[in-house]
């Protein structure tokens, strides 16, 4: 009798179950833009099929469909299990079709599978046929990971958390090529007084005045005239915003640039482009009210937004990437999962130094490493995180530089983990009074010991 594995308890009772079947059919997959590759073995190692293409569409997932419902048909098998390997998210209608044929689906680490590929050929000789291959028998060794169907609305909050990655990595293009070579070629002194391109007065001034000539043409009245018209309701005071006026007008007047004549070119190219990075700002701002408006009434949003340092994007990132904790059944599983355990290479008498393994999910480790930063660096605020007062207490105990500063942020980092975790297993606020708690009978289990966390 075919059994539908949904959960994550029923996953583990798979992976403790396929390791003892002999008549359970393992179909591994190898899945592509526009053909997948499919190889069905059963778990005592007989093959099945092998080299089965199928095209990409509907009409090739019936045929698939109709392969193995012929199968199970013809031969006594007690269950199906499919393995797939993520590829670029080609992997995903696949899932879900076989979802809705209520058919378990797992999941196998594309690392896991390329190191199997060269122990089972000997070489790097690489096809689609031997990968579905080495993803069936992958399958029958039980090395496959659970496949987290996400619902509608997590779905949606991951496609827009890519569309945000996409504009921000645009808009830093748009930025360094402002900072490295438009800006030396057309104004070169504009970034003496306006440093950051990210300000908004940076781009409304480039809008209006593209070249020091334009600027140079215009009294200080005019100009404090034009650009106060597109301030009004900022949170730049009157005075700084006349004094930066005043000078940006001075240094127009004598710029080197006006040396040679004006070009239509520049004049063009750098309108252009303040206009994209204007759009893509906007664009980036209606991405994230989006997201937040998606996950209002999430939560486990809601509880990591209590955690010190951990603003509504990294609360947000963290809601889809970690999925639902109960998969995690202790606090080291998501440190691994996260890629912050530590791995050390031993052989003989040689022990090398542990550092961390970095084999899980980056996104993660980026965001809360970009958090610890600003907690770290917020020397302005008169009631400092609890994350703050650890940096100081442990920066103390050690030098002054930048490899000790990171091994403590990274230790830190740590630390965050450990109370994201206890706050969604509990499903509790963030307490601060709670975070100094040790002991095995408590029910919010932080650990405080970050001494060993750096070892």
């Amino acid at each position: 009798m075919r059994k539908y594995y949904n959960t994550i308890e029923e996953f583990r009772q798979l992976k403790k179950e396929i390791g003892f079947q002999k008549d359970w059919l393992l179909v591994g997959v190898d899945v592509a833009k526009h053909n997948h590759w499919a190889h069905f073995i059963l778990s005592n190692g007989e093959e099945i099929k092998k080299k089965y293409r199928f095209s990409n569409d509907r009409c090739g997932f019936e045929q698939f469909y109709s392969i193995i419902e012929t199968l199970l048909n013809q031969r006594s098998i007690g269950q199906v299990v499919f393995g797939v390997e993520p590829t670029a998210g080609y992997e995903k209608h696949l899932s879900y079709y076989l979802k809705e044929k209520f058919y378990p689906v797992v999941i196998l680490p594309t690392l896991a599978v390329r190191r199997n590929r060269e122990v089972l050929s000997g070489t790097w000789d690489k096809s689609d046929y031997k990968d579905a291959s080495n993803i069936a028998y992958l399958l029958k060794q039980g090395a496959f990971q659970f496949y987290h169907f996400r619902d509608h609305k997590l779905e949606e909050v991951v496609r827009l958390i890519r569309l945000d990655e996409t504009l921000r990595n645009l808009e830093c293009q748009l930025k360094s090529r402002f900072s490295a070579h438009i800006m030396p070629r057309c104004f070169p002194e504009l970034e003496r007084v306006l440093r950051s391109t990210a300000s908004r007065i940076y781009i409304e001034f480039l809008d209006h005045f593209p070249t020091p000539h334009a600027a140079s043409k215009i009294s200080l009245r005019e100009m404090t005239t034009v650009l106060r018209d597109q301030f009004r309701g900022s949170n730049i005071s009157a005075e700084r915003f006349a004094a930066k006026v005043k000078t940006i007008h001075e240094i127009a007047q004598n710029s080197i640039a006006l040396q040679r004549p004006q070009l239509q070119g520049d004049v063009l190219e750098v309108k252009l482009l303040a206009q994209n990075l204007r759009t893509f700002r906007e664009q980036r701002k209606q991405t994230n009210l989006r997201i937040h408006a998606s996950l209002e009434t999430n939560k486990n949003y809601q509880l990591l937004l209590t955690i010190p340092c951990i603003g509504e994007k990294t609360a947000a990132l963290l809601v889809v990437e970690i999925g639902d904790i109960n998969r995690f059944k202790h606090v080291r599983q998501l440190i691994k999962f996260i890629g912050y355990d530590l791995s050390k290479n031993q052989s003989g008498k040689y022990e090398g130094p542990a550092k961390m393994s970095k084999r899980g999910n980056a996104r993660i480790r980026r965001c809360l490493w970009m958090a610890m930063n600003n907690a770290c660096a917020c020397t302005r605020d008169t009631n400092p995180s609890i994350f703050r007062q650890k940096y100081l207490q442990m920066m103390k105990k050690r030098h002054n530089n930048t490899h000790e500063k990171r091994k403590v942020k990274c230790a830190l980092c740590v630390k965050m983990v450990r109370v994201i975790w206890a706050v969604l297993k509990n499903q509790v606020p963030y307490e601060e009074k709670l975070c100094q708690t040790i002991g095995n009978g408590n029910k919010m289990q932080y650990s405080a010991n970050m001494e060993a966390d750096l070892s």
